[in-house]
């Protein structure tokens, strides 16, 4: 996405290539519209008009740009190879812009139902240790240590106690 902004922004415009990243996608918008009247579906079926050659000839001797008129296409192959919702093309004003959106997160899903398992055992018990939350989970020492770690730090836990010893109790508000 940022390859195919430098390669097409418009140079005449000072501002800059802009890279902004969100919690749920990642902007990048260019400097100028398609260019020499091309619209959005003729750019979005490979067709291409290189607004500056030198770089693009750059790009493609670095191998950077595998050929004229993929980039969007590439962009597109992309998302859909790592799962992604299908990313958003559009001209705003003066501007490109391609946002590309973040898949349905489930390792947030994997996360909350682990401290939620967690959280119930706690409700029951007074405290959990290293060891037992391991059983509860069924992971290895090294991933339920930044477990439980990762829960005292967003404060949902309290821990007392050292290495072997250490007991984890559900946070008091």
């Amino acid at each position: 996405m940022i390859i195919n902004a430098v390669c097409h922004r418009n140079f005449m415009d000072n501002s800059c290539v802009q890279v902004a990243i969100y919690d749920s996608r990642v902007e990048v918008t260019s400097p100028g519209m398609l260019f020499g009247g091309l619209t959005l579906e003729e750019a979005m079926n490979g067709r291409s008009k290189i607004r500056n050659r030198a770089i693009a000839e750059t790009f493609s001797r670095m191998e950077l740009i595998e050929a004229w008129g993929t980039g969007i296409r590439r962009i597109l192959r992309r998302a859909e190879e790592y799962g992604l919702p299908t990313p958003e093309f559009m001209e705003i004003g003066d501007t490109f812009r391609v946002n590309l959106y973040k898949k349905a997160d489930k390792k947030a899903d994997k996360k909350f139902e682990r401290q939620q398992l967690i959280i119930e055992y706690l409700q029951r018990e007074e405290s959990v240790s290293n060891r037992e939350a391991r059983a509860i989970l069924g992971l290895a020492e090294s991933t339920t240590k930044r477990i439980l770690k990762q829960m005292v730090q967003d404060e949902i836990l309290s821990e007392s106690g050292q290495r072997k010893s250490k007991r984890y109790f559900l946070k008091k508000n």
